[in-house]
């Protein structure tokens, strides 16, 4: 009974550490007159996760979102295909998408530097999930390998 209730602490706290990480980013990248973007779901910014790519982006807008119940607008990026929402694959708190309108617009029309990485969750969600999440997957991890080593010895 300890093993499998160790088992699952351990797999509890390594859930946790994952969780505490996710981290979603805009990468827009400029070529010549090329501006493309890709929807990133990355593990503390650097193992990437998800992908989603938005070729040849020409503008950017906010619309209100038809499925809310609440006035709630979204971030649309116009690309070869048309008008593409830009959805984040899983419910964080994330930043508002009017901040993103003119640093992407402005990216778009007057150019940056070649590659160019928006985060969307705020610092302060992100060190809140370090700080809480981080903490409980470790006492959760120790915990459920101690109860593995009880349970097997």
């Amino acid at each position: 009974m300890n093993g499998l209730l160790g088992l699952s602490m351990v797999l509890l706290g390594i859930g946790l550490w994952i969780a505490g990480g996710l981290l979603p980013v805009l990468r827009l990248r400029r070529q010549q007159n090329r501006v493309d973007a890709t929807l990133e779901l990355t593990w503390m910014g650097a193992l990437m996760l998800k992908r989603r790519d938005f070729p040849e982006v020409k503008a950017v807008r906010l619309r209100r979102d038809p499925t809310a119940t609440s006035e709630k607008e979204r971030l649309e990026l116009q690309c070869e295909l048309g008008w593409e929402p830009i959805v984040l694959p899983i419910a964080l708190p994330h930043i508002a998408p009017h901040h993103l309108v003119g640093i992407i617009s402005h990216y778009i029309q007057h150019g940056g530097p070649p590659s160019l990485t928006l985060p969307l969750r705020t610092r302060l969600s992100v060190m809140i999930g370090f700080a809480v999440l981080f903490p409980l997957g470790t006492v959760s991890f120790l915990t459920g390998v101690s109860l593995l080593l009880q349970g097997l010895g």
